[in-house]
């Protein structure tokens, strides 16, 4: 590595003192990396830099938004990812590192090519990429500067040398009260944070046209040469070709070379813009613009480097300037070193800036060739100039104000000499980041809210550390907002940032909107449950409001889709993960089955079971799960579905029973009616069956055969003998399952306490009453029927005795289920029967 003295350069019509920049080791990939701090370079290879590098950056993904990923083919994978970022992070401190793999996320869908997603029209996957990088840079922003402002951790700055006046007449150490300067103040920390990030964005966009030409004005030199050999003087060109000939002359280089030098000027301050000045140098350098590099170098702080006796002049040490003390005066505050050493940057920087800061004023030179001199030496105007959006202009406020700022405080410091006095425009510059913002603001048009006002907005109000502003703003345009939003797939992720953005600073403690939050996770409930993200909805239903939170979930419940066991599981684990009401969403979704499903499946009250293991009050579920049983039940008991009520009672368990039993007993009660109806009813569907199968009409046909033989008649004999035993089996079944049909029926009319169905609920639940006689009602006239059939048909008086015994008891209250009509029928059975039984009774009249 090689080093030279300092030399002093013509250039533009002042001449600079400097030292020439250093060139540390260069990287594996081959570039030489530049200690950068936008005009201010620290040559200490420990201490930090001057604008103090992103904290989170060892958050922050390595993925550039050119480089490919495979295994994508949706930006919809970015609800996936979030999702399962943010569902997994219980703790504030956790937020920023799912920032940052959010942040990862979006670059992978940065990436993706349009032709993955054919159904997207290319002018809304432009707007959708559009919006995604300002989604990415917003990210980037709430977490460099939220990072810094919540953590808990005290970094240890470094301390002024000296707490009286600093004697450093020589200007040779000014990086080194720079960086006190810069890390003890938290106002231009941020600042140079907020500038970092405006230069890394920058950086991102395609370059523009930045290959160096090795000659400078080489059309105007071969004019020159041409026009020496034919002796012609005069004309519009210069006459020179040193770097102040077009000022000194007040002429024209050739019209290409013209357009080369604001090529390469723009080129320069491209550099510039990205934070890069050594590639900007560097740039210059290999156009043979090597006065211009040397002159952007001026604006360097100046910085002692210990010198090291074990190493010569060719060494290590990549600087210029040795310089010896003999000739200082020694004071108090600064003792005379002993030994040489080397001093980086520029010693007489102040009276560069002085220079530079005339040339930006200067109408003459060109406004590129003044933002690059402006870029260096604080001049806002220059970098306005060349400004086409609000980020050129902010960054342009911002670099003015973070120079004029430092540069106050080290003259008022003594660091640097009273002896140059900069003009009081400069110093007019030094304003906040609020002060910074309000001017840009004034400066703009007022339009309408759009999602590009809504990234710069949040910006903004990230700057300033007013967050309340963006929700307020947010929630008084949101309709314009969505409005903007003009397919699903930008509406869906818009939502997506807004909800995420409004979950970030609540779990921070930072702002909180809670009519905003609601609406937002509503609506990206909807988003997850479209892209089959059922499982996800728990955690942000459980940012919604108490209220809201089962209803919404609710809402999402397509009757149309039979959820499996394993799903509906899953769902609810979240849910208790979340602190949710599970129980209360389960019932809730069930309920929703019941009205808008006509066919109820059994299947559907696994919402109500699988709450089992998630609730400590394992009895509350048995208790819902039994109520839901009996409710359903009813339903198919008046509709006749008696195969339906058989499904659902099936599921009840003895220990259900028990448990429920000890709490609510009169549901226990009604779900033992209905088990002893089902009873009743197996037991007639035997006697049916039994019916349907006799044997007799085989035995008459064998009378017809014609026995010709003793054999014949053997095998009638033993096939007769056969049959009348299958008869007699068949009317020991047909008896004995008429019997057992009967004594289900009859224990049904003689249910103990009140009756079947009775005391089964509360009496002042009026609907609870009604659905239950309704069911008592039709489940008695039947059951009644069907006993007075079945005696009738098996000739059975004592039985009917018994009948009429219990259905005139006024205990069981059994008549009180017929109208006068029904129960005129009933009695002319009875009747009817006791006539052919008694022939020549006389019954009474009936009322």
């Amino acid at each position: 590595m090689t080093t030279s003295s300092s030399v002093c350069e013509r250039g533009n019509g002042f001449e600079v003192s400097f030292a020439e920049s250093s060139i540390l080791e260069s990287k594996e990939d081959g570039e030489h990396f530049l200690h950068n701090t936008g005009g201010f370079r620290d040559h200490s290879f420990e201490e930090s830099s001057f604008f103090p590098h992103n904290q989170t950056d060892q958050l922050r993904g390595g993925i550039s938004f050119n480089q490919s990923v495979e295994g994508l083919t949706s930006v919809n994978h970015l609800h996936n990812a979030f999702v399962a970022a943010i569902a997994n992070m219980p703790t504030r401190l956790q937020l920023f590192e799912v920032m940052d793999e959010w942040m990862i996320h979006i670059e992978r869908a940065l990436d993706i090519d349009r032709h993955l997603d054919p159904e997207i029209p290319d002018i809304v996957h432009d707007k959708l990429h559009r919006m995604l990088k300002r989604e990415y840079e917003t990210w980037d922003l709430i977490k460099t500067l939220y990072f810094d402002r919540l953590s808990e951790k005290e970094e240890e700055h470094p301390r002024v040398p000296f707490n009286q006046e600093i004697d450093d007449r020589f200007r040779l150490d000014e990086m080194t009260y720079a960086n006190a300067i810069m890390h003890g103040d938290k106002t231009l920390q941020e600042m140079g944070m907020i500038i970092s990030w405006l230069e890394l964005n920058y950086s991102r966009q395609a370059d523009p046209d930045l290959t160096p030409k090795l000659i400078a004005w080489e059309q105007t030199l071969d004019t020159l040469k041409r026009d020496k050999q034919l002796k012609k003087m005069g004309g519009f060109m210069v006459s020179e070709i040193d770097a102040d000939a077009p000022f000194r002359e007040n002429k024209e280089l050739h019209p290409l070379d013209a357009d080369e030098e604001l090529r390469i000027q723009r080129g320069a301050f491209h550099y510039l813009r990205t934070g890069n000045i050594d590639k900007a140098v560097s740039y210059l350098h290999q156009s043979g613009h090597i006065a211009k590099a040397k002159a952007i170098l001026g604006s360097i702080m100046s910085q002692k480097i210990a010198s090291d006796e074990d190493t010569d002049e060719d060494g290590t040490i990549p600087t210029l300037s040795h310089v010896h003390q003999d000739h200082m005066l020694e004071t108090p505050n600064a003792k005379r070193s002993k030994h040489s050493y080397v001093v980086a940057g520029n010693p007489h920087r102040l009276l560069w800036k002085n220079i530079a800061w005339s040339i930006c004023e200067q109408d003459m030179t060109s406004k590129w060739e003044r933002s690059v001199i402006g870029a260096c030496c604080g001049h806002r105007q220059s970098m306005l100039d060349v400004a086409s959006t609000w980020e050129d202009k902010l960054w342009a406020y911002l670099k003015a104000a973070v120079n004029t700022k430092i540069e106050e405080k080290l003259i008022n410091l003594n660091t640097v000499s009273k002896s140059v006095n900069l003009p009081l425009e400069y110093f007019s510059q030094a304003l906040d980041v609020t002060d910074i913002l309000n001017e840009l603001d004034a400066s703009e048009k007022k339009i309408e809210f759009t999602i590009d006002h809504m990234f710069q907005l949040l910006q903004k109000c990230t700057m300033k550390d007013d967050l309340g502003l963006f929700l307020r703003e947010v929630q008084k345009n949101i309709d314009s907002l969505f409005g903007d939003a003009d397919h699903p797939i930008i509406l869906d992720h818009l939502i997506r940032f807004l909800t995420h953005v409004l979950l970030a600073f609540a779990i921070a403690e930072l702002s909180y909107n809670e009519p905003l939050t609601n609406l937002s996770c509503d609506a990206y409930v909807n988003v997850l449950v479209k892209n089959g993200l059922f499982i996800g909805i728990p955690f942000y239903v459980q940012k919604l409001s108490s209220e809201l939170q089962t209803s919404v979930v609710v809402s999402q419940i397509n009757c149309d889709i039979r959820y499996s066991g394993d799903e509906i599981r899953d769902f609810l684990q979240g849910a208790a993960d979340n602190m949710l009401d599970v129980l209360g969403i389960a019932t809730a979704i069930v309920d929703k089955f019941r009205d808008e499903v006509e066919d109820f499946d059994v299947d559907m009250l696994q919402w109500i079971s699988s709450c089992y293991n998630l609730l400590e009050n394992q009895e509350v579920v048995m208790v819902e799960f039994l109520r839901y049983t009996v409710w359903i039940s009813r339903k198919y008991l008046t509709l006749g579905n008696l195969d339906k009520v058989k499904r659902l009672t099936k599921q009840i368990t003895q220990e259900c029973i028990t448990a429920v039993d000890k709490v609510y007993p009169a549901l226990v009660r009604e779900y033992v009616c209905y088990r002893e109806y089902l009873e009743a009813e197996d037991a007639l569907t035997l006697w049916k069956q039994a019916k349907t199968q006799r044997p007799t009409d085989q035995l008459h046909n064998m009378g017809d055969i014609v026995l010709n033989s003793l054999a014949d008649r053997a095998l009638y004999e033993k096939r007769k003998r056969e049959l009348e035993i299958t008869e007699t089996n068949w009317q020991q079944a047909l008896e004995f399952y008429g019997k057992v049909a009967i004594e289900a029926f009859m224990k049904i009319l003689m249910f103990p306490d009140g009756g079947w169905l009775r005391d089964c609920c509360n009496p002042a639940d009026h609907d609870e009453n009604m659905h239950i006689n309704a069911v008592r009602r039709i489940t008695i006239k039947k059951v009644t029927f069907v006993v007075l059939n079945l005696i009738k048909e098996r000739n059975l008086a004592d039985k009917f005795r018994d009948f009429v015994y219990v259905l005139c008891d006024g205990r069981r209250r059994i008549l009180e289920e017929f109208n006068s009509t029904e129960i005129g029928s009933i009695f002319k059975v009875i009747e009817e029967f006791n006539k052919a039984k008694s022939p020549g009774l006389i019954m009474l009249p009936q009322a």
